[in-house]
């Protein structure tokens, strides 16, 4: 159940004040996992706190490229950083779980909720190679 935040700047119809939703929305989060290139961002996030596009496109085509026993081609590795560029990325900042600086090209992950962490731990063994 979210929790709700009351501020006076905004008008709620009936005690004149705005409500303001403070606890992720479940919908949002669990569509912004449901995506393994998504999963895999949160995790390498979550261990390193920021990285750039390029290091992010690097390790998702290793690991892509152990998981399919075949080598990554550079053609592969452009798809991986548009989809990160043009998909992934904005639907993890629209989310709230990063920060992404287009200008610099990184990613910053502060503070994911506890079930984000939970779900990116939980997929880890099916989403990444030994």
């Amino acid at each position: 159940m979210p929790f709700y935040n009351y501020s006076e700047k905004g008008e709620d119809r009936a005690s004149g004040f705005e409500r303001v939703e403070t606890e992720p929305n479940p919908d949002v989060i669990f569509r912004a996992l449901s995506h393994r290139r998504r999963r895999c961002i949160l995790h390498h996030l979550h261990g390193v706190k920021q990285a750039k596009v390029t290091e992010l496109t690097q390790q998702i085509g290793s690991w892509e490229e152990k998981r399919h026993t075949e080598t990554t081609s550079d053609g592969v590795r452009r798809e991986i950083k548009t989809s990160l560029l043009h998909t992934h990325l904005p639907v993890l900042h629209d989310a709230k779980l990063i920060e992404y600086d287009e200008h610099t090209t990184t990613a910053i992950a502060r503070g994911l909720p506890e079930i984000v962490v939970i779900s990116i731990e939980y997929c880890v063994p099916i989403d990444l190679p030994e």
